[in-house]
């Protein structure tokens, strides 16, 4: 949001942890967005790219935007033809460890990752043919049109326990999982699907 038009809006703060808040906020500066996700695609000089997208399911903005961003990306120029995008989610319940003092936070992370997780579902089985269109200032009679059947490659959501009954609440915990899931994108990648347990970290690949 542009401070002429939102005033009262405090950007240090993020989204409020409102969704609405961030979905709004890629409408308003979405094709500023795309140009510059362009200019570093145009950096690569054609080369391929794995994309990371990485949230929680918490937030207003990480959490607002992650349904659409791989739709975004799909039209951004300078793609590289050879690309993958891969999405990585932090479930509500480490947000919650994490942060033990806010307990307004707290149900709101619940209940944004409510919402987050039942639309995921529905376009990841569904796949309904849902777009809207995001005003291109280069060509005003040719927006942006994204479409939500462009979704990501690979989806992983981690919560803070484990089917094993382990537990990620140590912030090293986060270190090594970040280097886990690099290793599963690789394989990915290549068409070879690993197995899924490294370093005492079980998860399932979505």
């Amino acid at each position: 949001f542009d401070r002429n038009y939102a005033p009262a809006f405090k950007y240090q703060q993020g989204a409020w942890q409102l969704r609405l808040l961030g979905r709004l906020a890629l409408f308003y500066k979405g094709s500023e967005i795309i140009r510059r996700i362009s200019a570093l695609f145009s950096s690569l000089q054609g080369k391929g790219v794995e994309i990371f997208v990485i949230s929680s399911t918490s937030g207003g903005t990480g959490a607002g935007l992650f349904r659409e961003m791989p739709a975004l990306l799909k039209q951004t120029p300078n793609l590289p033809n050879n690309h993958n995008i891969f999405g990585f989610l932090l479930n509500y319940d480490i947000v919650k460890h994490f942060n033990t003092k806010d307990q307004t936070s707290a149900i709101r992370s619940e209940k944004n990752a409510a919402s987050l997780l039942s639309e995921l579902d529905v376009i990841t089985l569904k796949k309904p043919n849902l777009q809207f269109h995001i005003y291109n200032p280069a060509n005003v009679n040719q927006p942006y049109v994204l479409n939500l059947r462009d979704t990501y490659r690979w989806l992983f959501i981690q919560s803070l326990s484990n089917e094993d009954g382990s537990k990620l609440d140590k912030v090293e915990d986060y270190y090594e999982l970040a280097a886990l899931i690099l290793k599963n994108a690789y394989f990915i990648s290549n068409n070879n699907i690993p197995g899924t347990s490294w370093s005492g970290i079980e998860n399932s690949i979505g």
